[in-house]
């Protein structure tokens, strides 16, 4: 028995597992028990669109990720918007110089470990986004559509069998 966490994984897998083997998926899940659904806070009329971003900030894929996000959001003149980051890590002090140029428009959170703190950025936030270069799948997805918030996101291993495009998200 092999567990694959997404249907890309199953695909490869199929192609080179033994007969006899079997491929159940078991994809990731969160509790919902364990997280609080504050209310959303309101967003006055005409005000800036809210985005946010929750991860790790470490050299490699999650670096690029940032990177990938930062020069998207440079494209995004002379809508009027702001960037919450949440997250930590060695590579802090590179994602701060990628989005300097940005100004007031973007706060560094940090971690935030506590979750009815977290669940509340979800929630007064319009849209996450998250280029998940190269994640297998993103947990960061099921924590924003647990809170109702649709999310952007890259087309990159698992996270297309989370962020359905159209429904969950683009």
């Amino acid at each position: 028995l092999v567990l694959v966490l997404n249907p890309r994984d199953a695909v490869v897998l199929e192609a080179v597992k033994p007969p006899a083997q079997r491929i159940v998926a078991l994809p990731p899940f969160l509790d919902p028990a364990g997280w609080p659904l504050p209310p959303a806070a309101p967003q006055p009329a005409g005000g800036p669109v809210r985005f946010l971003a929750v991860a790790m900030m470490r050299p490699g894929d999650k670096l690029a990720s940032h990177a990938l996000m930062a020069d998207a959001l440079s494209r995004l003149t002379p809508l009027d918007w702001r960037l919450d980051i949440v997250g930590d890590g060695p590579a802090r002090p590179q994602v701060e110089a990628l989005f300097a140029p940005f100004g007031g428009c973007v706060r560094f959170h940090g971690l935030v470990e506590d979750r009815g703190a977290l669940a509340a950025l979800y929630r007064d936030s319009d849209l996450l986004l998250w280029p998940a270069v190269n994640e297998a799948f993103g947990m960061v997805f099921l924590e924003a559509a647990l809170q109702g918030l649709p999310a952007v996101a890259g087309d990159f291993g698992g996270v297309a069998g989370v962020v359905i495009h159209g429904e969950t998200g683009l």
